[in-house]
């Protein structure tokens, strides 16, 4: 009882941590001096990035349709719920076992938590367009490339690299092997896939990838472990047919990126304002 009290004490102050954290990082990103700053530097080493990978577009029209591919087909996330579904099971040690779903959900609990306010980041932050979109960079598009794709929505930080990046550490805590080989597939291929393709900038990419590596560092704490994988595992206990129906709905989800939800909330959005 008073192990759960602590657990429940902590949690909101991690909460308060981590919005302080943030409102912290708007400020400083609002100075205008901080701003004029660091964006000039960060903003000429992307521009250099897009541009030298700008020059191998349309050269061949496998590379480019193979990339095409891995960004926009939900297989090429495929790897992270594998190894996910893999380290479910891995272990046959009870104790080994429950701590490494502890240590699963609450990365998975936390990619739905941190979604949404990345989003709302997204909206707080000075708007950015996408490379492809931008006319500085004399974009050239790559076969098959849309390229009205995602016009106006914002491209900092990339959200897609939050989730990667929460999940291949989130299965590094359980297997460092198999999480190298993830952290390593994330950035070599769907990383470079968004790049190349002038979805995002490699700053956008590299912001994300902080927020997913926090993100996961910080539901490895044990209290807010603990916290969060408490009721789903409970739910697992009682009534395992369901919990593990619902376990693929959510993982498959995260592998499509929560496209289909995504489709609903334009849908709800559209509902709303027709009213």
């Amino acid at each position: 009882m008073q192990t759960r009290a602590k657990i429940l004490h902590s949690v909101p102050v991690v909460v308060a941590a981590s919005a302080a954290t943030l409102i912290a990082v708007l400020a400083l990103w609002r100075a205008h001096a901080f701003d004029a700053r660091l964006l000039a530097v960060v903003t000429a080493l992307d521009y250099r990035a897009i541009v030298f990978l700008n020059h191998f577009a349309r050269r061949s029209w496998t590379a480019d349709t193979l990339l095409y591919l891995v960004d926009s087909n939900p297989l090429g996330t495929a790897p992270l719920l594998m190894a996910i579904w893999w380290a479910w099971f891995k272990d046959r040690e009870r104790a080994a076992q429950m701590e490494t779903r502890e240590v699963l959900l609450s990365g998975i609990i936390a990619s739905f938590l941190v979604l949404p306010a990345v989003r709302a980041l997204v909206f707080a932050l000075p708007y950015r367009g996408r490379p492809l979109h931008n006319p500085e960079l004399h974009f050239q598009l790559t076969y098959g490339m849309d390229p009205n794709r995602l016009l106006g929505w914002s491209s900092f930080p990339s959200d897609h690299a939050v989730l990667w990046f929460l999940l291949a550490v989130t299965v590094f805590y359980v297997s460092r092997r198999l999480g190298i080989v993830l952290l390593a597939y994330v950035c070599v291929t769907l990383c470079f896939a968004r790049i190349y393709l002038g979805v995002h900038y490699p700053s956008d990419i590299f912001v994300g990838a902080l927020i997913g590596i926090g993100m996961a560092r910080l539901c490895k704490v044990a209290p807010i472990r603990k916290t969060l994988s408490e009721q789903p595992l409970s739910w697992l206990q009682r009534w395992p047919g369901a919990f593990y129906a619902g376990f693929f709905v959510i993982t498959s989800q995260m592998m499509e990126g929560f496209a289909s939800l995504n489709e609903i909330e334009k849908l709800v959005k559209a509902v709303l304002k027709a009213l």
